[in-house]
């Protein structure tokens, strides 16, 4: 016992010194260790570009060109789509927020029925995606033949309709009109 309780206590003071014990040896050798998997660096740095592109208020507040509406979007936009625009949003990150949060989760890990229900429910008239973004980053592992996914596999229901707003900057998201007339046509009359 007192065997493992010594390699612990080894471990536990070493354990913080290894990253500059590595920096150490890359400056004595002279050598940089290669990524261990290069598409899975390319795959971060387009998350973190994402992640800071999507939250911009001059990216956002293109938004207000459309009439005041509900947008469904992920669960970590919603509260910058909230403060930076004069849109409702279905959820954010608040723990009293639960319903609507698992609304969230199952539109997007669900099938594409399962989403334009849930967007009905909310009464969200516009989708909002932004690829690479963290949070759908979670989506698309956990449900690969999700609604979600599927979007990001270029696979999109006719009732998504494309919405190109006027603009100057190249937007990081892409925003659909979300239909729901069984053909497809008009919005419905609750749609706000």
């Amino acid at each position: 016992a007192g065997a493992g309780v010594a390699l612990l206590a080894a471990i536990a003071f070493v354990y913080p010194l290894y990253p500059q014990a590595v920096k150490l040896y890359q400056e004595v050798t002279g050598t940089k260790p290669k990524p261990w998997r290069p598409s899975a660096v390319a795959r971060r740095d387009a998350i973190k570009k994402a992640n800071g592109r999507c939250r911009t208020l001059p990216a956002l507040e293109q938004l207000d060109q459309l009439p005041a509406a509900t947008i469904f979007t992920m669960v970590d936009l919603g509260p910058r789509i909230l403060a930076t625009t004069h849109h409702s949003a279905v959820a954010g990150p608040y723990h009293r927020n639960g319903a609507a949060i698992l609304d969230i989760h199952h539109a997007f890990d669900g099938s594409a029925r399962d989403f334009r229900a849930i967007a009905a429910k909310h009464r969200a008239t516009y989708l909002l995606i932004c690829p690479d973004f963290p949070e759908g980053t979670i989506y698309q592992s956990r449900s690969p033949n999700g609604f979600y996914a599927g979007l990001m596999r270029g696979e999109r229901p006719d009732w998504l309709v494309p919405v190109e707003l006027k603009t100057d900057i190249t937007l990081p998201y892409q925003l659909y009109r979300i239909l729901y007339s069984p053909t497809g046509g008009e919005k419905a009359a609750q749609q706000r």
